[in-house]
């Protein structure tokens, strides 16, 4: 059988050792890891509190040269998004994945973003979160009372002295009776919270100053702006997040993403983490805090899916290599697998579950997926961007042998991908 294969037989013996990897890291290590947990202090000049930063850290507005599709105003909106490094031809090694994963969390907590699952690759990364309405989530931070809840809040990414900074800001220009210029301000900083781009640019950015520091390097280190899909329903949310947490798997890294240290299950599970169990109910649609509160349902149903995934896998595998000997073609790896015995699958999961462990354009490509209604919404809204010619804004996924498409109420796509649709980068 080939690497993959052989990972994917194999138990699950050792994984925790290896999820456990960085638990005792050495002083070299967590001297390199300093940089990311550290608060943020003030930049030089004023204006730092509401504008995005480029790569020598100076502060640039963020441009949007490019339409993003986004969820319905006045809701919440569920998005997967990932990036590359350029060329995909630089790779972390465990200290610069961890490394990413501590600057995500960081960057969501400042963001107002709902992290429900992710995976750090060697060479990209994906997260699968939720943003909440800005108008509602940050209303709070408008009311009488909010500019102390909002100087506690950005205090999570930056130092005593940098919210000081602003803070005296405020009271100068209220001193003044510039109350426009003071809400003005209090705007530009709120207008970082609760927006996927402006997340996304900040871990970015920051992760490239760090390892281009570590590396004394300059210049980008990704690939192009990063790809989002637009999530539209429940089902759809539980398999992009499935997806995500079988990366290592699919790259033949691990037999089971708990193995993997670097993905929100293994952290849920082997870690511990409170955030990120609360991310692993919200992807199956259980109440955020019942893992925590000892209900173990999400946990259960979600180690459950990742077992069938992987068990419908290696056995279309079987299938394909017993069908392979029937006609004399088979390899040596297809003679051993076929010799080991079909696999045993408890249930049969309806739709796409049992495809997720095979690389898909339609998490990475797709713009929109979810329920046909919600998909032909979006589109209602960003007609503009799409032909006038086109008759049919929503279609069901191709099934990856070709014939025909899935029979998924949950998951219409908004792009009709037709080329390469099994098997993609991300």
């Amino acid at each position: 059988m080939s690497s993959e294969s052989d990972t994917l037989v194999g138990g699950v013996s050792g994984g925790m050792k290896a999820a456990k990897k960085l638990g005792s890291m050495g002083a070299a290590a967590r001297e390199a890891l300093v940089a990311i947990e550290a608060k943020t202090a003030a930049h030089v000049g004023a204006g730092w509190w509401g504008v995005s930063e480029d790569l020598e850290g100076n502060v640039v507005n963020l441009r949007r040269p490019q339409k993003r599709m986004l969820g319905e105003k006045g809701e919440d909106a569920c998005y997967h998004v990932m990036s590359r490094t350029v060329g995909g031809e630089v790779f972390f090694d465990d200290v610069e994945k961890e490394a990413l994963k501590k600057l995500i969390w960081k960057m969501a907590r400042f963001s107002m973003v709902r992290v429900v699952t992710y995976a750090v690759m060697g060479n990209h990364f994906h997260v699968l979160a939720v943003v909440p309405d800005a108008e509602k989530a940050l209303a709070k931070f408008r009311e009488p009372g909010g500019e102390e809840l909002l100087l506690k809040h950005i205090s999570c990414l930056y130092s005593r002295n940098a919210v000081d900074e602003f803070a005296q800001q405020l009271k100068r220009l209220g001193e003044r009776g510039q109350e426009k210029a003071r809400a003005e301000l209090i705007e530009r900083m709120l207008a970082r919270m609760c927006d996927i781009s402006r997340f996304m640019n900040a871990v970015k950015v920051r992760f490239t100053r760090w390892y281009n520091k570590r590396h004394e390097r300059r210049g980008t280190l990704w690939m192009s702006r990063f790809k989002s899909v637009l999530i539209g329903s429940d089902e759809a949310m539980r398999n992009v997040a499935l997806y995500i947490e079988l990366n290592p798997v699919r790259a033949g890294l691990v037999d089971d993403p708990v193995a993997y240290r670097w993905c929100g299950w293994a952290e849920a599970e082997v870690g511990g983490s409170r955030r990120a169990r609360r991310g692993i109910c919200k992807a199956v649609d259980c109440p955020v805090d019942s893992w925590e509160r000892g209900d173990d349902r999400a946990r259960e149903t979600y180690r459950k899916l990742i077992a069938y995934v992987i068990e419908r896998e290696l056995a279309a595998r079987y299938e394909e290599a017993r069908s392979a000997v029937e006609r004399g073609e088979a390899t040596r790896e297809q003679r051993l697998l076929v010799r080991a015995g079909r696999p045993e699958v408890d249930s049969e999961q309806p739709g796409v579950t049992k495809y997720l462990l095979r690389r898909t354009r339609y998490f990475s490509d797709s713009v929109v997926i979810g329920t046909k209604s919600f998909v032909e919404h979006a589109h209602e809204r960003y007609a503009e961007c799409f032909s006038p010619r086109r008759k049919t804004f929503a279609t069901k996924m191709r099934d990856p042998r070709g014939d025909g498409r899935i029979a998924d109420e949950a998951h219409y796509t908004l792009k009709n991908l037709v080329k390469r649709v099994w098997g993609s980068q991300f």
